[in-house]
């Protein structure tokens, strides 16, 4: 089987939610209206995302020097990537959040090799920009979807693992689900009837993985 496996980053990867935690430190304004819209489908995914990202006026470098370098990764992180690097299984951080402040963090630790799938954002008199995604099908729900649909075009079937509210179209088209133990993305796939296994680190997924293969 030809395996993709694709992973949000904030509340996945990382224990926080370290856009959050940018917004809360440098945005002067009601953000989280924003997710409310997106909750209710009255924005998209991308519009919530340029919304709150424009909300940002501090410098990227004045950014990156508040990040504490120990946000935590979830155990197991490393030993994945490793994995399906060897297994030579794509591997994808696919995020919502700020790309700076997600390749920064990989960076620490050195795994900035690792491909990531996030809006490149850049400033202007405004604030923070964010260039559109790219979509491969315009009848996806968002950015997330559209790149499981694309990995499943190409043949592979696709494992995502994630935790949040803005990977409901992910979730929805992938094969194989994976969600944080008690995140609010279990409560959806429960109620829409989404099989998937709820986990606590990335040590149950190199498992699942082994067995897949």
């Amino acid at each position: 089987m030809d395996l993709a496996v694709l992973c949000d980053f904030d509340g996945t990867i990382a224990e926080i939610d370290t856009a959050v935690v940018v917004f809360n430190k440098f945005i002067n304004g009601n953000w989280r209206i924003f997710n409310e819209q997106l909750d209710r489908g009255e924005i998209t995914l991308e519009q919530c995302m340029r919304e709150q990202f424009s909300m940002i006026k501090a410098p990227k470098s004045v950014i990156v020097d508040a990040i504490d370098l120990n946000v935590a990764f979830r155990p197991g992180f490393e030993e994945l990537v490793d994995y399906c690097k060897d297994a030579q299984i794509p591997f994808e951080i696919v995020s919502a959040g700020l790309d700076f402040v997600i390749n920064y963090l990989l960076e620490v630790r050195q795994l900035s090799g690792t491909k990531v799938h996030a809006a490149r954002t850049r400033y202007t008199d405004d604030g923070l920009e964010m260039d559109s995604l790219e979509l491969h099908d315009r009848k996806s729900i968002d950015f997330k979807e559209d790149l499981v649909k694309h990995y499943k075009d190409k043949g592979y079937s696709v494992l995502y693992i994630g935790d949040g509210m803005s990977d409901k179209g992910a979730v929805t088209s992938a094969d194989y689900v994976f969600v944080i133990k008690g995140a609010r993305l279990a409560d959806f796939c429960k109620t829409v009837g989404i099989t998937h296994q709820e986990i606590c680190d990335f040590h149950e997924v190199t498992a699942s993985i082994k067995l897949m293969i």
